[in-house]
């Protein structure tokens, strides 16, 4: 691979596959020079990949990281870069706990405490993945169906198939995509909720952390998108989370 400037890409790319056929792993982080932090995954495979002319490499990374169910590529407060599978927000990964005598809503502080955003106009319900890379024997494909009664985009509600047609070149068995395909779907069945809540000041919150909050209107399990502090005495942190409900 090289490169007309540091951060785009100009030619296509062919991964140094190790002894078991993977690709290699990075040696260095972009950032530190240090190892970054992964996790093993079953899917990767050794293809050529190509890529437009002036994608940025990062753009190239999380395309990758996707199609193999992984997060973005991120860095965490020590500058180290972090390369992590995908995981739903679950009671088994809880980083915060929060009761209700530790929220305080919006009898304090004015403004919408959250919402729920839902969006059924031309969504699919129907998603097929092909993976047709010209270094494998036959081409795979994987099909999902959102056929969910609960599920307002479903072909159950809506009578009619509206099917999402999506190519991957990097994923290594019809077992992987097949999971593409499902996570796609179950993505799909899913409405943000969004809230805005607010906690005595404490460190150490992360990118992506797992909250567990025990309330009578919002309690459940969210996925944290934000935090502030203000600088002053007795102000308090403000929350911005998310979770997920079938839409």
């Amino acid at each position: 691979m090289t490169s007309d400037s540091a951060s785009t890409y100009s030619e296509t790319a062919h991964p140094s596959p190790t002894s078991n056929g993977t690709p290699a792993a990075p040696r260095r982080s972009c950032a530190t020079g240090q190892p970054p932090c992964t996790a093993p995954s079953r899917a990767a495979s050794c293809q050529t990949i190509s890529r437009r002319i002036g994608t940025s490499y990062l753009t190239i990374v999380n395309a990758l990281l996707s199609e193999i169910n992984y997060e973005n590529l991120w860095f965490d407060a020590d500058g180290v870069c972090r390369l992590e599978p995908y995981q739903e927000p679950s009671a088994a990964i809880i980083d915060w706990r929060y009761g209700t005598t530790d929220l305080f809503l919006q009898e304090k502080h004015p403004g919408q405490d959250w919402s729920d955003e839902t969006d059924i106009f031309d969504a699919p319900n129907v998603f097929v993945v092909t993976c047709n890379n010209p270094d494998m024997d036959a081409a795979m494909v994987a099909t999902a169906v959102n056929d969910n009664p609960a599920s307002k985009k479903s072909t159950f509600k809506r009578g009619m198939r509206i099917t999402s047609v999506e190519r991957v070149d990097n994923i290594a068995s019809q077992e992987e995509l097949q999971a593409y395909a499902n996570k796609r779907r179950n993505e799909s069945l899913l409405a943000t909720r969004t809230i805005t809540f607010y906690t005595l000041a404490e460190p150490g919150h992360g990118v992506g952390d797992i909250l567990a909050l025990t309330h009578d209107e919002i309690g459940g399990i969210y996925l944290e998108t934000g935090w502030s502090v203000t600088m002053q005495p007795g102000s308090l942190m403000t929350h911005s989370a998310k979770r997920t409900v079938i839409a």
